[in-house]
């Protein structure tokens, strides 16, 4: 059995781990309160936007000139991670589910959050690019990220949604169909902004062009919130489980440090007696 000495020092080991995950656990409850509100806001902020650009793309001449561009037809896949551990499994389960799709290894491979990049790394694959995921909830924007997108027919994104706060599934999107998602809501009423009425500088097309890349920046802004809603409740869960297992721990450790006690203390009984006894018989 260990001496009392050391098994106090695991239980106040224990004892600082408990305390450690018990604020991580604080920091992301109140992260989750906050964001929510975020997601809502982006989405309404959204719908205003589409609502301007549902009355400019009316012309079919025009849709057919905006579609003569030429795009990469190879596919651009976007996994969200986070920037480090401490959250579950989720980044895990992200990251074996796009590898799980056929033809995974023709896709160029796009990364928001350094996790995402070692964990890829694991199986031997290195994004063509990775972003860093903002450590605060505010300035979401991923403007270079766009811009490399605008040059894909396709890109699909992976990301963690929030399910509750219990539990965090995987989800994969089409980046330009989000945007089609996301307006779903949205009703075509008002007056048609037509090149006969207005002015456009530098020209429609380019305004449309500019447009369509704010939407998909809000589309892909809402999938980071989302994404980070799931990773705050995951690393909550994640933190309590921690926390439930420390607090277990340090009640077994108690005990044991109870028993070592009254070992120690019975050994010492049992040695002044036979050292009495040695005098006696002297």
């Amino acid at each position: 059995m260990k001496r009392p000495i050391y098994i106090q020092k695991e239980v106040d080991q224990v004892t600082t781990i408990e305390g450690i995950t018990s604020i991580f656990e604080s920091i992301a409850s109140i992260h989750i309160a906050q964001i929510k509100d975020r997601v809502v806001s982006s989405t309404s902020f959204f719908h205003e936007l589409w609502q301007i650009y549902s009355q400019l793309r009316v012309d079919p001449k025009l849709q057919a000139r905006l579609n003569r561009r030429q795009l990469n037809p190879q596919p651009a896949v976007v996994v969200v991670t986070s920037e480090g551990g401490l959250i579950g499994d989720i980044d895990d389960r992200i990251v074996n589910a796009m590898l799980a799709q056929p033809e995974i290894d023709k896709a160029d491979l796009y990364v928001i959050g350094s996790h995402g990049v070692t964990l890829l790394g694991r199986h031997g694959l290195k994004p063509k690019q990775s972003f860093a995921m903002p450590e605060g909830d505010e300035n979401l924007h991923f403007d270079a990220l766009i811009q490399v997108l605008d040059q894909y027919s396709q890109a699909a994104v992976y990301y963690q949604t929030y399910v509750s706060l219990l539990r965090q599934d995987v989800s994969r999107i089409d980046l330009f169909s989000a945007v089609e998602a996301l307006s779903q809501t949205m009703t075509k009423e008002g007056e048609l902004i037509s090149p006969r009425d207005y002015i456009f500088e530098p020209s429609l097309e380019d305004v449309i062009r500019y447009l369509e890349s704010i939407m998909r920046q809000i589309a892909l802004d809402q999938v980071v919130l989302e994404s980070k809603l799931a990773q705050y409740a995951s690393r909550f869960n994640a933190m309590s489980s921690a926390k439930r297992k420390a607090t277990e721990m340090r009640t077994d450790l108690r005990f044991e440090l109870s028993r070592s006690k009254r070992s120690q203390s019975d050994e010492r009984i049992k040695e002044t007696l036979a050292a009495m006894k040695m005098i006696t018989k002297a």
